[in-house]
């Protein structure tokens, strides 16, 4: 799980995240800024490690103390797993928001925290009945 979860997944986002910040919000040269100035992959995947471990925290820690009631078939059980998941995903996207932020060469660093918006409806779509923890609990443990 720590290859995959951490990572492998880390890589990939890390990769995506500098491509991304170096593509689309490096401001442009002037004379205040350096054109040489550019995100690093070890900043990127550094700001990943960050982001991870308050994910780590409520997706693995408090997830396997919670497990005996949100894998129970009850609303409120549904509500408390999916709200977990909310939680993390929000924090993660927030922290590496933040990490990006405060390089001074970026422009438009707002942009990262797009994926807030899809997690949101999504978490709306998944409390008419699908339970977020319970499935991946499944997924790892069977």
């Amino acid at each position: 799980m720590v290859f995959r979860d951490f990572l492998f997944s880390g890589a990939l986002i890390a990769t995506c995240l500098w491509f991304l910040s170096n593509q689309l919000l490096r401001q442009p040269p002037s004379i205040t800024v350096d054109s040489s100035a550019r995100v690093e992959w070890a900043y990127a995947f550094d700001v990943h490690t960050n982001a991870f471990f308050p994910l780590y925290l409520a997706l693995y820690l408090a997830q396997l103390f919670l497990a005996p009631v949100i894998t129970k078939d009850n609303w409120v059980c549904l509500w408390v797993g999916n709200s977990l998941y909310l939680v993390a995903l929000a924090q993660y996207t927030y922290i590496t928001y933040l990490g990006f932020n405060a390089l001074p060469f970026l422009v438009r660093s707002e942009l990262l925290l797009f994926p807030l918006l899809p997690l949101f409806a999504g978490y709306l779509i998944s409390l008419l009945g699908f339970n977020i923890s319970k499935n991946v609990l499944q997924a790892y443990f069977g």
